[in-house]
């Protein structure tokens, strides 16, 4: 999974098994305080087996910075 602000990643995951989560990220650098909207979340699925890629999606996401 990545998080992409404006065209910049500002945040990619390592390899995800099914059924689980992310439940705290650190974001690559500090964002000012706010609401963000519009935030792209891409996510790409592999195989377990041999990391065969598969399918992904792209959704527009609202994230807020505290």
């Amino acid at each position: 999974m990545s998080l992409v602000l404006d065209g910049e990643v500002i945040w990619t995951s390592d390899l995800l098994e099914p059924g689980m989560a992310f439940e705290e990220i650190e974001l690559d650098r500090p964002l000012d305080a706010g609401e963000y909207k519009g935030v792209l979340l891409k996510y790409d699925c592999f195989s377990l087996k041999d990391q065969h890629q598969f399918n992904g999606a792209e959704i527009k996401v609202d994230i807020e910075v505290k």
